[in-house]
């Protein structure tokens, strides 16, 4: 009996230490997920930055926000790479790291509208890696989980990236690719709303925040079909209160799935 009646204890004890291990490994997993939908918005917002300095509009002190982007997509990559465990998360961090090097030598050069061009090449290069990391990571958490909290993450990616579109228009930057790129940013935003806009998980609080998020989005709209670049501030501003809110309805989705 005495036998018996250890060997249940070793494996309550061994199913408590397992769901601990279990949920640690979620959590770490949910961490990585984070830091790779940030690393979509950074890169974005290395660019945008990036502008805003080559321009001389210190709105925001722009030249201390670049390199705290900087620091913050170096640390990110650090801890992707800690976590990388298959094959596939190996080749996209080490792509990640190769166009990261490439970026840091163009980001050392003094800002010009000559670099500017350069170093959108390589952005759109990361940009590209970086999503396949998000997709790497939201895939191993199923369909239902992801749906709405991806889209309320791409709204905030969209943004960023609209923002730093509009700026590259203000420095007399923007050419046919930029444009088309301006028209998949702001499909892409149009059809997250959609998604999130007839959620059944949305709360009033919810609710009230797309609002917000619609009316803010339609300053870019709008000065992309009166092809303007005269308020690079103003959008600047925007994206990062569209970003704010987005970073908010993520959580909010992301806590609704998980009590549903």
């Amino acid at each position: 009996m005495k036998f018996f009646s250890r060997l249940i204890k070793f494996f309550v004890v061994f199913s408590v230490v397992m769901t601990f291990s279990v949920a640690d490994d979620m959590m770490t997993l949910s961490g990585v997920i984070d830091k790779s939908r940030e690393q979509e918005i950074l890169v974005q917002k290395i660019l945008k930055n990036y502008i805003m300095v080559g321009t001389n509009n210190r709105y925001n002190n722009p030249e201390e926000r670049l390199k705290n982007n900087i620091l913050e997509f170096e640390k990110n990559i650090n801890a992707l790479d800690e976590f990388a465990t298959n094959k596939a998360a190996f080749n996209n961090i080490e792509n990640i790291i190769i166009n990261w090097d490439k970026i840091k030598v163009i980001l050392a050069k003094p800002k010009s509208i000559k670099i500017a061009k350069k170093l959108r090449i390589n952005i759109d290069e990361m940009s590209v890696l970086t999503k396949e990391t998000t997709k790497l990571y939201t895939i191993q958490t199923g369909v239902v989980l992801g749906v709405f909290i991806d889209a309320a993450a791409s709204l905030g990616v969209n943004s960023q990236k609209m923002a730093m579109l509009y700026l590259l228009k203000a420095w007399n930057t923007y050419d046919v690719e930029a444009e088309k790129q301006m028209k998949i940013a702001i499909k892409s935003f149009e059809e997250s709303m959609k998604i999130l806009i007839v959620s059944k998980l949305n709360t009033p609080e919810m609710t009230k925040s797309l609002d917000v998020v619609q009316k803010n989005f339609l300053y870019f709209k709008i000065m992309d079909e009166l092809d303007s670049s005269s308020i690079p501030t103003l959008i600047y501003k925007k994206s990062d209160i569209i970003l704010k809110d987005t970073k908010s309805l993520a959580a909010l989705y992301s806590k609704s799935v998980i009590v549903n």
